[in-house]
């Protein structure tokens, strides 16, 4: 029985008006993972053609980068790409807690939705296995995320 408050997405083509935040560190990587994205968006999004994708040199960046693009460009939402791989050293803990707080932070702020497509992963093999070669593109799942989201907003709240 389906209660009345539940409130489902319908995956429905829709307009909205959505921006890529994209890291470029690991590019081998995120640029699978901005494709998995834009494969989303191509199915389910009228303005595919127009989506931006917005570069920046690593993870640590992407939270300013977010709040930038929706001062400037005012988007709907935001994809937000990365890769941080764990190394020898305590950095991937501080550059993972940090990206995942910042974009936290922005999206609070700005009260609009930014999906966390940022992989964080042991090794260089399990960030490769989530690009789509041996399970489902991370990227693809993070646009749809977003999707699910600006959906609920629009229909729902």
């Amino acid at each position: 029985m389906k209660a009345d408050n539940n409130h489902e997405i319908q995956f429905e083509k829709n307009n909205f008006n959505i921006a890529i935040a994209a890291s470029r560190y690991n590019f081998q990587i995120t640029e699978k993972l901005v494709n998995g994205a834009l494969d989303f968006l191509k199915i389910y999004n009228q303005n595919t053609k127009e989506t931006e994708i917005f570069w920046v040199s690593g993870a640590f960046e992407l939270p300013l980068l977010c709040k930038n693009i929706f001062q400037i460009k005012k988007p709907d939402g935001i994809i937000a790409i990365g890769a941080v791989i764990k190394g020898d050293t305590p950095h991937f803990e501080y550059i993972s807690n940090q990206c995942a707080r910042g974009i936290m932070s922005i999206s609070l702020e700005v009260s609009k939705p930014i999906s966390f497509g940022v992989l964080t992963t042991e090794n260089y093999q399990q960030a490769i296995d989530r690009t789509g070669e041996k399970t489902a593109n991370k990227g693809y799942e993070a646009a749809m995320s977003l999707w699910e989201s600006l959906s609920l907003f629009k229909n729902n709240l």
